[in-house]
């Protein structure tokens, strides 16, 4: 009797809840199911990415709003293919495509392609964040290692 209540079908709901979200949040999109490659499109912001209704923890009074800067996109199939990255510049704003070693502006239509796989969101208003500007105009000194005999 009890087997078989385990061979019922039953609804299953999935149910993702967070204690707390990190400064830096990476998303990785399913992209690949029984060696095919899915292309469905997937909705995503730009900006304000409200992680608030997936905490349970403490944090989820506090604003956790959070705005993309990098999508890897991936090109082709399971058995080989080409990745591509979106980022936006921290200092002008702007959106660029890399490919390896080219550089060229991204339109936004591009950036939420269905061959996006990785996004990497920054979290708004974080307290002690590295000051980037502080860090693009600092001057950086090379030492070369001692090489030991």
């Amino acid at each position: 009797m009890v087997l078989q209540l385990f061979k019922q079908h039953v609804k299953a709901k999935v149910l993702m809840e967070l204690y707390s979200v990190p400064p830096i949040l990476i998303i990785s999109l399913k992209r690949f199911k029984a060696l095919q490659k899915i292309d469905t499109p997937v909705d995503f912001p730009l900006e304000d990415l409200d992680m608030s209704k997936y905490l349970i923890g403490p944090q989820k009074e506090k604003e956790n709003m959070y705005d993309l800067f990098g999508v890897a996109h991936h090109y082709g199939g399971m058995g080989g293919g080409h990745y591509v990255a979106s980022c936006k510049n921290y200092f002008d704003g702007k959106w660029y495509h890399f490919n390896d070693s080219s550089v060229s502006n991204e339109r936004l239509e591009d950036i939420t392609a269905s061959s996006a796989y990785v996004l990497f969101y920054r979290k708004k208003n974080i307290k002690n964040q590295v000051n980037l500007d502080e860090l693009y105009n600092r001057k950086f000194i090379y030492y070369e290692p001692e090489v030991q005999k």
